[in-house]
């Protein structure tokens, strides 16, 4: 048997017009078709972290502006640079101007006001390093020392007077009578310390100025030179 082997003919010139034109036409239609989708919108995811986005940079700015502006806005304050007693008038040196926050909540005196506190009166110990404020101060023109008071000067003895007395501690001080009298009476009176002048001599006897009734000014002066008061310090 003989077999006949065919070579393969190669495509006809027409047949790859044909083609050509078959792939042109289905390329033009995919294109129109394509076309004439409406556009793909975006997600909801994406368009969910877009706003997240914009968000967070926008709080991102306002937080920067507002500590850049905060950062700038000060005011400034009185500062006590030492320790005030109680009744010790207040002066120039006493006090500093520092920088406090504007919107600062602590109660403080503008420093533009140094001028009208230097000269005012302590009414109550005023503690190095702090914020001084208007409640403690006397009020402007107001004396310590009462209208119907008077300041005596006792000495006493060393079992007469108690430890820690400060100025400005409210005291009772108890007048004992003569011993020529031969009545063993007390008598107690009101009042508070006015000054410590002096530290206790060796013999533990100590200088102190007591403000007192003025009524009663006189008897206190003699039984302090006599050494018979006693001073009890009360609480404030």
């Amino acid at each position: 048997m003989t077999t006949l082997l065919r070579r393969p003919e190669p495509p006809s010139v027409n047949g790859s017009i044909n083609g050509s034109k078959n792939g042109a036409a289905v390329k033009a239609r995919a294109e129109a078709v394509a076309a004439s989708r409406p556009p793909r919108q975006p997600s909801r995811r994406r368009l969910g972290r877009t706003a997240v986005g914009v968000a967070g940079a926008l709080i991102g700015c306002w937080v920067f502006a507002s500590l850049y502006m905060s950062a700038g806005h000060h005011s400034e304050a009185l500062l006590l640079t030492r320790t005030v007693h109680r009744y010790d008038v207040i002066t120039r040196t006493d006090l500093k101007s520092v920088q406090v926050a504007a919107n600062t909540e602590a109660a403080h005196i503008p420093a533009m006001q140094l001028d009208q506190i230097v000269g005012r009166t302590a009414g109550t110990d005023l503690i190095e390093g702090s914020l001084i404020v208007e409640g403690q101060l006397m009020p402007t023109g107001g004396q310590a020392l009462g209208s119907d008071e008077a300041i005596v000067g006792v000495l006493l003895a060393g079992g007469d007077v108690q430890v820690g007395l400060l100025k400005g501690s409210k005291v009772s001080l108890v007048i004992r009578t003569p011993q020529a009298s031969g009545v063993a009476t007390t008598i107690e009176v009101p009042g508070w310390v006015y000054s410590t002048p002096g530290e206790a001599s060796p013999s533990r006897e100590r200088p102190v100025e007591v403000a007192v009734p003025r009524s009663q000014a006189a008897m206190v002066s003699a039984a302090g030179a006599d050494k018979r008061v006693t001073i009890i310090m009360l609480a404030a």
